[in-house]
């Protein structure tokens, strides 16, 4: 937030020159936003041509790791299917992205149970493809390729699409294992609007199974080629804010 009690999300464009460079999509507390202009470091930007979107990365790891994913082929390209097995998730989050094998619980004495117009679905063609790309959806690297690509707001196609996975056998159990713990660990709320009456839905905390996910990026580290320093970069990005003390920051 730029200003007190103005949660949104910003961009601000420096138009001039020939060529295009950016920042890294900078987070920052109140009490740090002196800090922030010093702090600023530019870098030139790449270029996704498939949807032309600028890059927000700012430092030579960045890039690095941009330069291995990109060897892939891309999630469209090789496991999406129209009638496959579905992958869960919502539609704007936050500091954590989930995608799970079934929607979260939602009811309201309105509509009843139904599933939240937030969750949108993927397919992939087959368990065995289930379980790599759900792998790969739930891992930090990619809320990294999210937050370097998408307004940072809106979880759509384009992002999730355009991501590359490698083409790997990916142990099922670490798969399952996060997805159990995703629902072990949510909070089944109740609440109460005057124009829907009583609404019940369960509200997940994914920070709490980050040790879990970063299992997950271990494995596909492996895959990528990743070296120690890149991996660690992964694991970490963005930790200060994703990982803060109020869980409500953390629930989708």
């Amino acid at each position: 937030t730029l200003f007190d009690g103005v949660d949104q999300r910003l961009l601000i464009y420096i138009l001039g020159g020939g060529e295009i460079y950016s920042t890294t999509y900078n987070r920052w507390y109140t009490q740090n936003r002196q800090l922030l202009l010093p702090s600023i470091k530019y870098t030139k930007a790449v270029i996704a041509k498939d949807y032309l979107s600028v890059s927000k990365l700012s430092w030579e790891i960045e890039h690095n790791i941009f330069t291995k994913v990109v060897l892939n082929k891309t999630i469209a390209k090789q496991t999406i299917s129209k009638n496959g097995v579905p992958l869960f998730y919502h539609n704007a989050p936050r500091y954590f992205l989930r995608f799970a094998e079934k929607p979260p619980y939602f009811y309201s004495d309105k509509v009843g149970e139904q599933v939240s117009a937030h969750i949108k679905t993927i397919q992939a063609k087959n368990n065995k493809d289930f379980y790599r790309i759900a792998a790969a959806l739930n891992s930090s690297l990619f809320f990294w390729w999210f937050t370097i690509f998408s307004n940072c707001r809106d979880l759509v196609n384009r992002e999730i699409y355009s991501f590359c996975v490698p083409s790997c056998e990916i142990d099922e159990m670490k798969v399952k294992c996060l997805l159990e713990d995703y629902h072990n660990k949510a909070y089944r709320k109740e609440t109460f609007y005057k124009t829907t009456g009583k609404v019940v839905y369960d509200e997940y905390y994914p920070s709490k199974s980050k040790p879990l996910i970063d299992e997950i990026d271990k494995v596909l580290a492996k895959h990528y080629g990743f070296t120690d320093e890149e991996l660690d970069f992964i694991i970490n990005y963005d930790i200060k804010y994703r990982m803060g003390d109020e869980l409500n920051e953390d629930a989708e």
